[in-house]
Formats: structure tokens, C-alpha cells, sequence
């Protein structure tokens, strides 16, 4: 039996630059800390089950509550590590 994996999806929801990257076949002993890592500098995070495409998780942020913690650079290279072990 094939372990479940996720989908992880960030988008920056602004004009310029709008960014959206997604990282599939996540483990989930990678999931959470990804999640967290995520919404350091992207305005929604969204992870779905690869096998049946549930939401697992959907989070947006108006701008105006926002207050990102790292650039977006900084988040793809950590996500990278996370997800994939490698930058």
C-alpha cells in the first residue's frame, strides 16, 4: 500500500509579482512544518490529499492583515528542503 502524499499549493495573491508554486507528493511527516514555513511569506496556503483531492487545509490572509516574516525567496528554498531534501 502506497503511503497518502499532499499537495501543497502557495500563492502570493498580489499583483506584482503574482507567485503561485505548487509542491506535490508531500509526505505527511513533512506536512505540517511546510505548512507553517508556507505562510512566512505567502498570503494562502492550501494543502489537498493526492489520492482523493480533499482540502485538507485552506488558509488566505487579507493584505491587510498580513505580515510576512521572510521574503518569498527564502520560503522556496526552505520549502524545497522540506519537501524534497534538497534546494
Amino acid at each position: 500500500m502506497l503511503e497518502q502524499t499532499y499537495t501543497l499549493s502557495v500563492r502570493s495573491c498580489e499583483s506584482h509579482p503574482d507567485i503561485e508554486i505548487t509542491f506535490k507528493h508531500v509526505r505527511p511527516d513533512n506536512l505540517s512544518q511546510a505548512m507553517l514555513t508556507a505562510g512566512k511569506a505567502f498570503r494562502q496556503v492550501r494543502v489537498t490529499a493526492d489520492e482523493t483531492g480533499e482540502i485538507i487545509y485552506d488558509l488566505y490572509m487579507d493584505a491587510d492583515w498580513f505580515y510576512p516574516t521572510l521574503t518569498y525567496g527564502q520560503v522556496i528554498d526552505r520549502l524545497c528542503e522540506i519537501c524534497y531534501g534538497k534546494v
